[in-house]
């Protein structure tokens, strides 16, 4: 999967940012998950990366990313990426 996620505190709010990274020069249609397995909660998001394009995900996009929650990243053409906030 040409998609590399990283995360930052926030600069405003809580919790963290998690940011989306298309290291390919294709246009990329990605389906992250979100799961907080604490709170028992989840969320869906569809969005497009440009080629080497960057999206953020957090507090102001209505989710407070925390140690311990899971992330999925879909892309049809891409074997399913699997990561978790440390």
């Amino acid at each position: 999967m040409p998609v590399s996620v990283t995360y930052r505190n926030s600069s405003v709010g809580v919790g963290y940012v998690v940011q989306f990274h298309n290291t390919s020069k294709k246009y990329l249609g990605v389906r992250a998950v979100f799961r907080n397995p604490t709170m028992n909660q989840s969320t869906e998001r569809q969005f497009t990366l440009d080629p080497f394009g960057m999206q953020e995900f957090g507090w102001l996009e209505n989710w407070e990313f925390v140690s311990g929650e899971t992330i999925t990243v879909i892309e049809d053409d891409y074997q399913t990426l699997y990561l978790k906030i440390p």
